[in-house]
């Protein structure tokens, strides 16, 4: 729930009950009803056990390039993306060759200072990939990027639609070996 749906619980259970189910999904008053979860115990299980797709420790090596995007305004950011990197160094995956993708708003989120970014973005030439820059995560320095939708030299052609239209994504991910959504 957002702080207003806290403040004043009742004005907005009053407007969700006169939403018809049929119409609305109401995945915020389901929150309040689940109960709490052990995060770091959470992450490690889905990583050992996620649903369709290999465990981590099968799908990661050591000397490959991960990216990592973090889904804008997840909850606990920080924390899952600890619980990650710790996961990655047991399976020898080094900082350097980690770069962690994430939305201004995210950065702000986990503490990054916005002059980092902002700075890097005014010293850009004029089509010039952004670049990564360093931050000090738990033990490690690890290679951040704050995604730029306005520079186009920081996007890959991926592939095309079903209408043939471009489809471009983050250029750090397109070039890592292994990508892992956190969603």
């Amino acid at each position: 729930m957002t702080t207003d749906q806290q403040n004043d619980p009742e004005i907005f259970q009053n407007l969700f009950d006169k939403l018809p189910d049929s119409k609305f999904a109401k995945p915020q008053l389901e929150s309040a009803h689940q109960p709490n979860i052990h995060v770091a115990q959470a992450m490690q299980a889905a990583l050992e056990q996620p649903l369709l797709y290999p465990p981590l420790s099968e799908s990661v090596f050591s000397g490959d390039s991960v990216a990592i995007v973090l889904q804008a305004d997840l909850p606990h950011a920080k924390l899952v993306l600890e619980c990650l990197l710790e996961r990655l160094g047991t399976l020898n995956i080094e900082p350097s060759d980690i770069a962690v993708v994430i939305t201004a708003r995210t950065a702000q989120k986990i503490g990054i200072d916005a002059e980092i970014y902002e700075q890097a973005k005014e010293n850009l030439a004029e089509g010039s990939q952004p670049g990564t820059f360093v931050v000090e995560f738990g033990f490690h320095a690890i290679n951040f990027q704050v995604h730029d939708s306005d520079n186009q030299a920081a996007h890959a052609y991926l592939a095309a639609n079903a209408e043939g239209e471009p489809v471009h994504v983050n250029r750090v991910l397109v070039d890592a070996d292994v990508v892992i959504p956190i969603g």
